[in-house]
């Protein structure tokens, strides 16, 4: 009887015979070094695909529910089959894929509240309250992120400062920072998916509304169940015995504003904030949309950029960064809420040279995106 594999064997007939790639290798090779390095691609190779194939009944018998939603942009909708191939490639058409997915975690978002007031009145002394007028009064209508606020007339925020009683090396931060809204005495409740929280869980950050706080601010936390009692619940006293603000100088409304952003973008409270007034209460329904866009030559975004003072890269701490850039270039400081090293502006640099810097940058990017008229 012949032996497994001799060289007249049905085992060795069906390795050179068959198209079973690297059986065949693995028998007819001449030296044993060869014979081995083949044995191991042939055995690595079949537990890819052993793996391979597993996954996919797997995942089928999961019986996951995807939604795909493919929206074309179109120059002309009917064109003749006859049309050339090659030309249509190299107008390097794009179609835009939107696809639901139905997750069992989700990553929770950072959230932040703001007060609509910005100093307390409780924290600041009798000279300060002399001249807390002029610094909300210089800070109306100032927006660190909408590049469409008009602040080419820097006039209406030149300000005599000699009459205002503020004193040389007046610190704002500083000033903010003990008058600004604090989440230790306002915050009169926290629960995060029914665990209590407290202000240990909130981070302070500066904005155009002053001081703000920020939960979740590392974006760490994921949501696992859907509904009310699952996500944040906070319960804040405003403390709107303690405004400063008024209608002339300052915010008209009373009450809080916060936004829903992800940890990698700066918080925009002036543009996608959303009110609670006192009293009442809001319910903040989300849900995530993630977006890939193209590189060139079917898009224009470029991979790889990046952000000095973002973990990742967003249209909003791009416009964030380029105006403290310009500012900083142009009156050597920056505002409380901008990123940077810098030392923080005075007030009287704020109305003067910061917002002069700011109408021109604004300008500037109007032209750039050609809405300018």
């Amino acid at each position: 009887m012949a032996s497994c594999c001799g060289a007249d064997s049905a085992e060795r007939e069906y390795a050179e015979g068959t198209s079973l790639h690297g059986l065949g290798k693995i028998v007819g090779a001449r030296h044993g070094g060869a014979r081995l390095a083949w044995s191991l691609l042939f055995l690595t190779m079949f537990g890819v695909a052993a793996w391979q194939i597993t996954e996919r009944f797997v995942a089928y018998f999961q019986f996951d529910t995807v939604t795909n939603m493919k929206v074309e942009f179109r120059d002309v909708l009917d064109y003749s089959p006859c049309d050339s191939q090659f030309v249509a490639y190299f107008q390097f058409d794009t179609v835009t894929n939107m696809k639901v997915e139905f997750r069992d975690v989700l990553d929770f978002p950072t959230v932040t509240i703001c007060n609509f007031n910005r100093y307390r009145f409780s924290k600041i002394t009798a000279q300060e309250l002399q001249y807390v007028s002029t610094l909300l009064e210089g800070s109306t209508g100032f927006n660190d992120y909408d590049y469409d606020s008009d602040y080419e007339d820097s006039d209406q925020y030149n300000f005599d400062w000699n009459s205002t009683g503020i004193p040389d090396g007046f610190n704002l931060a500083e000033f903010t920072l003990r008058a600004g809204f604090d989440m230790d005495v306002s915050l009169m409740g926290c629960t995060w998916r029914g665990q209590s929280c407290s202000k240990d869980n909130f981070t302070l950050v500066f904005t155009s509304f002053g001081i703000c706080w920020v939960f979740n601010e590392g974006g760490t936390l994921n949501q696992t169940i859907a509904g009310v009692g699952n996500g944040l619940r906070v319960a804040i006293n405003i403390q709107q015995d303690e405004y400063t603000e008024n209608a002339l100088a300052g915010n008209l409304d009373a009450g809080i504003r916060f936004v829903v952003h992800s940890p990698s973008e700066p918080p925009t409270v002036d543009t996608q904030g959303i009110s609670v007034g006192p009293g009442t209460h809001a319910y903040a329904s989300i849900s995530k949309i993630q977006y890939t866009n193209e590189v060139p030559p079917w898009g224009k975004c470029e991979p790889g950029r990046t952000l000095g003072y973002y973990s990742g890269y967003s249209k909003t701490g791009c416009l964030l960064e380029c105006r403290a850039g310009h500012v900083a270039d142009a009156c050597g400081c920056r505002t409380v809420s901008m990123p940077g090293t810098l030392d923080y502006c005075q007030p009287s640099v704020v109305t003067g040279c910061v917002k002069t810097t700011m109408g021109e940058a604004s300008l500037l990017h109007r032209l750039l995106e050609g809405s300018f008229t």
